[in-house]
């Protein structure tokens, strides 16, 4: 007897294993599913929160030209070694 279920289950154990995991798998669809839209709101919701970015930009025009003099500078100093 315990010899047939053991055979039985050998041969059905696809069948058994897909009856088991079909709870568990619907269970962690559910379970992810609203893990993902409430991360999704928690995204948007913080999103929202933050203050538009400032348009001013982040390094001047001066900053480029003090630059550009300075490697002028060494170029030419360069230059006449």
């Amino acid at each position: 007897m315990r010899s047939e279920l053991f055979f039985e289950i050998q041969n059905n154990r696809e069948k058994y294993l897909d009856e088991l995991s079909k709870p568990m798998i619907q269970n962690f669809i559910k379970v992810s599913n609203e893990n993902s839209s409430s991360s999704k709101s928690y995204i948007r919701e913080s999103v929202l929160e933050q203050e538009p970015p400032d348009e001013s930009p982040i390094v001047s025009s001066n900053f480029f030209e003090k630059i550009f003099k300075s490697v002028s500078a060494l170029f030419i100093s360069t230059k006449e070694l």
